[in-house]
């Protein structure tokens, strides 16, 4: 395909979503409450915050890779390594996108990220393909739990600014990848980006586990993982549940006695206490 084809063929595709996305919005939006607190506050949240690190990493990685794949393979076969990559990435997240993984999951589906990233650039042939295919493999399952944590972790009225925030990370991420991965290989060749690539997985896979070392991670990964019931809706769950199960053998003993069970033990008809 002639180089001035591939923008235009990418601007199509961008243009054709662009109108799918508009056309499945519902006429009536539901009206989400005016944003009070002050710009950036949102960040405070460990979860958008570690979503941020780790977004920016990964697709820093990502394009890290990326020029070293284009500078060692050339052009010819460079777009056929990407997109088995992004078959990987495809795959993955169909496999394991709408599983709820939790924090150590997480870090796993990452390590496959680095694991592949780091092979591309010790293996050469069939089995470069497979290290691409498994690099990507883990790249949109930590995507989507990283995304869906911060969706579970923030209320309504900020959460347009939280995904903004991970749209920036991601955009500057692509950005900073690509540059110091070019500057590299310009100085040490293919393998000098695939170094990078692979140092910004690794910081990626280790970015869970610095939040989780500075404190739980509230509303988010953990609570994906095991899908725990809050506490107020437990504790409701427990006042329905004890009205069922009808009097207990004590409360029945009181009653058969004469007494009134809501009445403190101890304490007579005349509230003066035995």
């Amino acid at each position: 395909m002639p180089i001035t084809r591939g923008p235009l063929a990418a601007a199509g595709i961008t243009l054709t979503g662009s109108i799918a996305f508009v056309l499945s919005l519902q006429l009536k939006q539901p009206r989400i409450a005016r944003n009070t607190s002050s710009f950036g506050r949102v960040l405070a949240r460990q979860e958008v915050l570690l979503a941020l690190v780790a977004n920016l990493a990964l697709v820093a990685s990502f394009m890290a890779m990326e020029v070293g794949v284009v500078a060692q393979l050339g052009h010819s076969m460079a777009g056929v390594a990407i997109s088995v990559s992004s078959l990987g990435s495809l795959i993955g997240g169909l496999l394991l996108g709408n599983r709820r993984l939790g924090l150590g999951a997480l870090v796993a589906t990452m390590s496959v990220v680095v694991a592949g990233t780091a092979l591309t650039g010790f293996v050469t042939g069939p089995l470069q393909f497979v290290a691409l295919f498994a690099a990507g493999f883990g790249f949109a399952p930590a995507m989507a739990v990283l995304y869906h944590a911060v969706s579970r972790g923030v209320a309504e009225n900020v959460a347009a600014e939280a995904f903004g925030w991970l749209n920036t990370g991601a955009l500057a991420g692509g950005a900073a990848g690509t540059a110091l991965s070019g500057a590299l290989n310009d100085a040490w060749g293919p393998g000098g980006s695939y170094v990078v690539a692979t140092a910004l997985a690794v910081g990626a896979a280790v970015s869970p586990l610095i939040a989780r070392l500075a404190g739980p991670v509230r509303c988010a990964l953990l609570l994906t993982a095991t899908h725990r019931i809050s506490t107020p809706l437990r504790r409701q769950t427990t006042r329905v549940l004890s009205a069922t199960r009808g009097p207990t053998r004590r409360t029945a003993g009181r009653r058969r006695a004469g007494v009134d069970p809501r009445r403190p033990t101890g304490i007579d008809p005349a509230g003066r206490r035995r």
